[in-house]
Order: structure tokens, then C-alpha cells, then sequence
């Protein structure tokens, strides 16, 4: 995630009159960063999970993937639409912006987009972390061996 972060702060270098070249880097770091965190996200999803549940598991996150992306669509659209107006924009939609207004608008959407994708790599680290405490300890939230699932 922190990788995809890195992609996406390289969008705030983009100028006004850009080329496919100024895209490229920051396509290509996110997509690598985002590529890798989305597959982590599916492995975790069925890790310790029964065979005949693995589907479940699998429809869970891949529902999760799909709602949040709808809704943080949704969120960086309306936050786009609102940097190009108060950045002297009009209302009548990012398309219709003025292209250094529209291209103010996008850094701050893509710095947003970045911010979140730290938090979540900070939240990722700190999950991770308390999985390793109990697994040195042992045992996980319920008492249970976690390689084994059998009562310690």
C-alpha cells in the first residue's frame, strides 16, 4: 500500500500541459503497489479459513474490494468537483474546467488518494503486528494455536 502511495504522490507532479511520459511513473509504482495489496488482501481473506469456506471468504473480500471502491469513488469525485470550484472553476462538472483549474483540483484529489493509502498501509502494519505478538506468544485471540487451530 505504501508503494501504491508512492505512485500516487508522483500524479502531483503533473503539469497542465502533460504527455503520456508524465503519467507513466506514477501509473506504473501504483499499479505494482496496488497490484501487490490487492493480492496480500485475498490471501489474508483465506488464510485460516476451511477449504469449503475459502469461497465465502474469497465473495467476502472481493465484496468488500467492490463497496469501498464505489464509495471512495463517489468521495474523490465530489472532493474533485469541490477543489475545482473553490479553485474558480464552475460547477457544471470537472470536465468542464479550465485545464489549470481541473489539474489544481486532480493534485489535491491524488494527494488525497495517497493519505489514504498510508493510513491504510499504517493500519495494515499495526494488524500485522499484534498477529505477530500472538503468534510468538502461541496462540491466537482464542486460546488456539494458530498453525495447528487446536487448543493450546
Amino acid at each position: 500500500m505504501a508503494f501504491g502511495a508512492v505512485g500516487l504522490a508522483l500524479y502531483l507532479r503533473l503539469p497542465v500541459t502533460g504527455s503520456m511520459a508524465d503519467l507513466l511513473p506514477g501509473m506504473i509504482v501504483a499499479g505494482l503497489g496496488q497490484g501487490v495489496a490487492f493480492t496480500t488482501m485475498y490471501v489474508a481473506a483465506g488464510t485460516g479459513v476451511a477449504a469449503g469456506e475459502q469461497g465465502v471468504a474469497s465473495a467476502i473480500a472481493s465484496t468488500a474490494q467492490q463497496l469501498g471502491g464505489s464509495v471512495g469513488l463517489a468521495v474523490l469525485v465530489a472532493l474533485l468537483s469541490e477543489r475545482a470550484v473553490a479553485l474558480g472553476g464552475t460547477s457544471a462538472g470537472p470536465t468542464a474546467q479550465p485545464p489549470s483549474i481541473l489539474t489544481g483540483a486532480l493534485h489535491v484529489t491524488f494527494a488525497a488518494q495517497a493519505a489514504i493509502a498510508l493510513l491504510g498501509a499504517a493500519v495494515a502494519l499495526l494488524v500485522i503486528g499484534r498477529g505477530a505478538l500472538r503468534h510468538r506468544a502461541g496462540r491466537d485471540a482464542r486460546g488456539q494455536d494458530p498453525l495447528t487451530q487446536t487448543a493450546a
